[in-house]
C-alpha cells in the first residue's frame, strides 16, 4: 500500500477570538492601499498566531488568541524589507492602526551570484548571507500558501492521475484519471511534521512501503528546519532564470530526511516549484527520478496554491545473481508508479472563476503512404490511456484537455489490422499551455511488402494473406493451400536448309502449389503468388479439406482473403470450380442488404464481424440497455451488477487468484466500472464480446489480456 496524494474534502468554521486588530496596509510615501498582501500576527516568541490577506482597499482584520503583546508584519514577495509594528492587546480589545510597507522596487535576486563551493551541511543561513535572501522569499510564499490552505476559501476542480512509467524514459505505459470537485484545505494531504521527523518520508509497514511528500506547513516547521541544512544552487537547463535553495538531511536525520531544491524566480522573487528526492532508498539502477515535484502558483488577490504535484514511487523486483557458489540479491526498479494531480479550476465559494489551468493539446494528420493520400477513420490514441481521437476525411485529428507527460502515440485502422501491419508508435512530450502537431504516416507499399515477405517478391507477383475463422481452438493445426494453373507461351528456333526460321509457339501448362501454416494470430500468408492468375484457396483441418475460393492478385498487391475452417463432411471443389461466396443467379429471388451504421463502419465493427472471431450482437433497430447484462452472459461471460454499474468476468479464468476481469469499452474507449451504469438506460446499437485473449483484435488487446466487451451506443436520431 502506497501513500496517495488525496483530496481533503473537509468544511470547518473557525471560532472568533475576542482580541482583534483592524487596520489598513498602505505604501510608504504615496499612501496608496496595498491589496493581496499577507499581514501576520506573531506572539512575543515570534510564532505566527494569526494572519489575513489585505483586501481591495488594503484593509485587514486579525484575531489574537488572547491578550498580550504582538507584532504585525507585512512582507511583499520580491521587495526587500518588511512593515512591522508592535501592539498591546487587552482582553476583548479591538485596536485600529495604519501599517506602511516599502514600495515596489527592482529585486536583488537578479544580481545574486551563486558560487561553486564545497558543499557544507549548514543550518538555515543567517541574515546577510546570499542563501538567507533566497530563503526570505521562499518563506513569504510558503507562508501565504499555508495560510491559504487553512482558510478553505476556494473550491477546486481537480484531475488526479495514477500512472505506470517506464523507469528509463519516463514514458507513460498506463494511466487512469479521475476528476474531483470540492472545497479543500489542501489539494493533497501529507503527514504532520512531527510524524515525518520521527518516521521519515519512506516508511516500511509490514510488506508495504509508504512514501510521503512535504507541503508548505511541513517546509516551514521547526522539525523540518532543524533536520536539514541549506545552500544555494544555480539553475540548469530546465531552470533557466531561477535560483535554487537546496537542502538535504543532516547527519543525525539521514534516515528520516529528504533532499530537494526550492526554485525561485530571479526577476520576481516568486517561488516556482519544489523538487524532492528520497536519499534513503537503496535500489539497483538509477533512482534520481524517484521523488516528486510540487508546483506553486499565486492567485489574483494574493493567495497562493499548489497548482500541480506528483510523487514517483518504485515498483521493485528482486534480482538474483549466482557466481561461484555465492548467491546475491539486489532490489531493482522494474517500473515507476506516479500519483499526482492538477488544479483545473479555482473558484470562490460563490462560484466565481478565479483561475483556469491550461492543458496540453495534440493535433495532426495521418497519411496513407500506400495510396499517397489522407487516412480517414483511423484511431489515434495515447498508449495506455483512454485518450483517443479519430481522423476525419482529410486524415486530421485533434485532442484537447490533455495532461502533461511523455506518451507514445499509436495509430490503428481496420485495413492495417487486415494486413497484419503494426506501427511502432511515436514518442511525444506534452506540455501545459502548448500544442504539439504531428504528421504521421502508415508504411508504404514497399515497406509493407518488406515486413510481410523479408526475402522480397519478384516483379509480376503479389502477396495473399488473411485470417482463418472458426470456433475457439478449432483453427489450430489448420493448413491453407493456394494453387493455380497458368499457360505459358515459348518460342522455339528451327534451322531448316541452312536458314533460321521461327517454329510455331509451344503452349505448356504449369501447375504450382503453395502451402502456408497459421501464425499465433490465426493468419496465413503466401508470398510471391503470380499476378493476374486465378488463385484457388482452400482450407484443410483435421483431415477435411473445404471448398476452394478463387481470387486474383495484381502485380505488387497485398490482397486479403479471410477463410473459414471446413465443416466435417464437406467436399473440396476442384481448381476452377465455382467457389463458395461468389454470386450465383437465382430466378425470382431478391436479396436486400441491411444498411450499415456509419459509426460502426468507422469503428471497424463490420470488418471485425466479417472475421468471425468473437460474439457480435446488433439490434433491430437497437438493444435496450437493461438487456446488456443478459446479452453478455449469453456470450459465455459472467456479469456482476451493482449500484455503480456492472463488471464482467471470464468464467473459465477462475482459480486461486480469482476471476479474470474483462475491460468494458464504450464506443471504442476504455471506461471504469462506474461509467457502465449509464449504459443500463442507454439504447445500444451493437455489442462485441471477446471471451479470451486469443479472440482479441489488436486495438483492444493492450487494455485487457483476457478478453473485452465493446458496447456501441445508438446515435441520437
Amino acid at each position: 500500500m502506497l501513500a496517495l496524494l488525496a483530496l481533503l474534502l473537509v468544511l470547518a468554521c473557525p471560532a472568533l477570538p475576542a482580541q482583534t486588530v483592524r487596520g489598513t496596509l498602505v505604501e510608504e510615501g504615496s499612501g496608496q492601499p496595498i491589496p493581496g498582501i499577507l499581514v501576520v500576527l506573531a506572539d512575543a516568541a515570534g510564532k505566527q498566531v494569526g494572519g489575513a490577506l489585505s483586501g481591495a482597499g488594503g484593509a485587514f482584520l486579525l484575531s489574537a488568541p488572547g491578550p498580550g503583546r504582538f507584532e504585525l508584519r507585512a512582507e511583499r514577495i520580491g521587495v526587500r524589507g518588511a512593515a512591522s509594528r508592535s501592539v498591546e492587546l487587552a482582553a476583548g480589545q479591538t485596536v485600529e492602526l495604519r501599517l506602511a510597507a516599502p514600495a515596489t522596487a527592482a529585486f536583488a535576486l537578479e544580481g545574486l551570484v551563486v558560487r561553486r563551493e564545497r558543499k557544507r551541511c549548514r543550518a538555515l543561513p543567517q541574515a546577510g548571507e546570499p542563501a538567507a535572501v533566497v530563503w526570505a522569499e521562499v518563506r513569504k510564499a510558503l507562508g501565504v500558501a499555508a495560510w491559504t490552505e487553512r482558510q478553505r476559501s476556494f473550491s477546486f476542480r481537480l484531475a488526479q492521475h495514477e500512472r505506470e512509467l517506464d523507469p528509463a524514459s519516463l514514458a507513460v505505459r498506463r494511466e487512469a484519471t479521475r476528476y474531483l470537485v470540492g472545497v479543500a484545505a489542501n489539494p493533497y494531504q501529507t503527514r504532520t511534521p512531527e510524524e515525518l521527523a520521527e518516521r521519515g518520508y519512506v516508511e516500511t509497514r509490514g510488506d508495504s512501503t509508504v512514501y510521503s511528500a512535504p507541503d508548505a506547513g511541513v517546509l516551514l516547521s521547526d522539525e523540518f528546519l532543524d533536520a536539514h541544512c541549506f545552500w544555494l544552487e544555480a539553475g540548469g537547463r530546465g531552470e533557466q532564470g531561477l535560483v535554487g535553495l537546496a537542502f538535504e538531511p543532516t547527519r543525525a536525520a539521514r534516515r528520516t530526511g529528504i533532499r530537494g531544491v526550492l526554485w525561485v524566480d530571479r526577476r520576481s522573487g516568486e517561488l516556482r516549484h519544489l523538487d524532492f528526492r528520497y536519499p534513503s532508498l537503496e535500489l539497483g539502477g538509477p533512482t534520481e527520478e524517484l521523488g516528486g515535484r510540487v508546483e506553486f502558483e499565486p492567485l489574483p488577490g494574493g493567495a497562493w496554491v499548489v497548482r500541480r504535484w506528483h510523487i514517483r514511487m518504485p515498483r521493485v523486483a528482486q534480482h538474483v545473481t549466482r557466481f561461484r557458489g555465492t548467491t546475491s540479491f539486489q532490489n531493482v526498479v522494474q517500473s515507476i508508479r506516479e500519483e499526482g494531480g492538477e488544479i483545473l479550476e479555482v473558484r470562490t465559494p460563490r462560484g466565481e472563476l478565479v483561475r483556469a489551468a491550461g492543458r496540453a493539446r495534440l493535433a495532426g494528420v495521418v497519411y496513407d503512404s500506400a495510396s499517397a493520400g489522407p487516412l480517414a477513420s483511423a484511431a489515434v490514441r495515447l498508449a495506455g490511456t483512454p485518450w483517443m481521437a479519430r481522423t476525419d476525411t482529410d486524415g486530421r485529428f485533434r485532442m484537447d484537455e490533455l495532461p502533461e507527460g511523455r506518451y507514445r502515440v499509436e495509430v490503428d485502422h481496420p485495413r492495417l489490422d487486415s494486413l497484419a501491419v503494426s506501427l511502432p508508435g511515436w514518442e511525444v512530450e506534452l506540455k501545459r499551455d502548448a500544442e504539439v502537431r504531428l504528421e504521421l504516416a502508415t508504411p508504404s507499399r514497399r515497406e509493407i511488402l518488406a515486413s510481410l515477405c523479408p526475402g522480397g517478391i519478384t516483379p509480376g507477383r503479389g502477396v495473399l494473406l488473411g485470417t482463418v475463422r472458426g470456433t475457439a481452438g478449432a483453427v489450430q493445426g489448420t493448413t491453407v493451400t493456394v494453387d493455380w494453373s497458368r499457360w505459358e507461351v515459348s518460342d522455339g528456333q528451327n534451322q531448316q536448309m541452312g536458314r533460321v526460321s521461327s517454329s510455331p509457339t509451344v503452349v505448356q501448362q504449369h501447375r504450382k502449389l503453395a502451402t502456408s501454416t497459421l501464425d499465433d494470430r490465426d493468419r496465413y500468408r503466401v508470398c510471391g503468388v503470380p499476378a493476374d492468375v486465378p488463385l484457388h484457396v482452400s482450407v484443410e483441418s483435421a483431415g477435411v479439406r473445404g471448398r476452394a475460393q478463387t481470387v486474383r492478385v495484381a502485380p505488387g498487391e497485398v490482397r486479403t482473403l479471410d477463410v473459414a475452417t471446413p465443416v466435417r463432411g464437406a467436399v473440396a471443389a476442384a481448381p476452377g470450380a465455382q467457389p463458395a461466396g461468389e454470386p450465383v443467379a437465382v430466378e425470382g429471388v431478391t436479396v436486400v442488404a441491411a444498411p450499415r451504421e456509419p459509426r460502426l463502419e468507422a469503428g471497424g465493427f463490420y470488418d471485425r464481424q466479417k472475421m468471425g472471431v468473437g460474439a457480435f450482437h446488433t439490434g433491430s433497430p437497437t438493444i435496450a440497455g437493461r438487456d446488456l447484462p443478459g446479452l453478455i452472459r449469453s456470450s459465455g461471460l459472467q456479469v456482476r451488477t451493482g449500484s455503480r454499474g456492472f463488471g464482467v468476468l471470464a468464467a473459465r479464468a477462475m482459480g486461486e487468484d480469482g476471476p479474470c476481469a474483462i475491460p468494458v469499452f464504450i464506443d471504442g474507449v476504455l471506461v471504469p466500472q462506474s461509467r457502465t451504469a449509464t449504459l443500463l438506460n442507454t439504447p445500444v446499437a451493437a455489442v462485441e464480446v471477446y471471451r479470451d485473449h486469443t479472440e482479441l483484435p489488436p486495438r483492444f488487446r493492450e487494455q485487457g489480456a483476457c478478453g473485452a466487451v465493446v458496447v456501441w451506443t445508438a446515435p441520437r436520431r
